[in-house]
């Protein structure tokens, strides 16, 4: 399989076991070569620190964004992200992450894209990564718009302290996908 350098838009080749014969499913490609739509990325973390609170919904953090993009209705976005985070406190600190649109870069509203997800965090684990992947169809138009990861840490008891982001491994990235491309 040809495949383009992942920064940049270019051909790939579909080889003929991955295509279906007409009205036997879906279809991925029409032709055997196919536009592959160019790969915004960012690796740049805005905070490195979660407060850990006992309500998530105050303590929302934005931590990574890329944009501005556009895209008509029908697209799709291709939304990926990793990032490592730690704790040294020895009883469990639930961390949830959730990635969203907004209008501009940091803000936290905006429309779900990928719905909010958490998974424990402790002492003796220490690091977690934490990924996500998700095709978002569009319903809407949108236009320079950003696309958000915010992180929360919760107790159901008052802790005092932080949840870390470590400062390497990370990145969000985001392709857009038209029915043209």
């Amino acid at each position: 399989m040809k495949v383009s350098n992942r920064l940049s838009a270019g051909p790939v080749h579909v080889p003929d076991y991955l295509k279906r014969p007409a009205g036997a499913g879906v279809v991925l490609a029409s032709t055997s070569v196919f536009a592959v739509p160019a790969l915004i990325e960012s690796s740049s973390i805005l905070e490195d620190q979660i407060p850990i609170t006992t309500q998530y919904d105050r303590n929302r953090v934005v931590v990574m964004t890329v944009g501005p993009i556009s895209a008509a209705a029908g697209a799709l976005l291709d939304v990926r992200f990793q990032l490592i985070v730690s704790s040294e406190h020895r009883p469990p600190v639930m961390v949830g992450y959730d990635v969203r649109l907004s209008d501009a870069p940091g803000e936290r509203p905006g429309h779900v894209v990928l719905p909010a997800v958490a998974t424990n965090l402790d002492r003796a684990r220490h690091h977690e990564i934490l990924s996500g992947s998700r095709l978002h169809e569009l319903h809407e138009p949108v236009e320079h718009v950003y696309v958000t990861l915010s992180l929360w840490a919760q107790r159901s008891q008052d802790l005092q302290g932080d949840i870390t982001i470590e400062e390497s491994g990370q990145f969000l990235q985001v392709r857009v996908v038209t029915p043209d491309s």
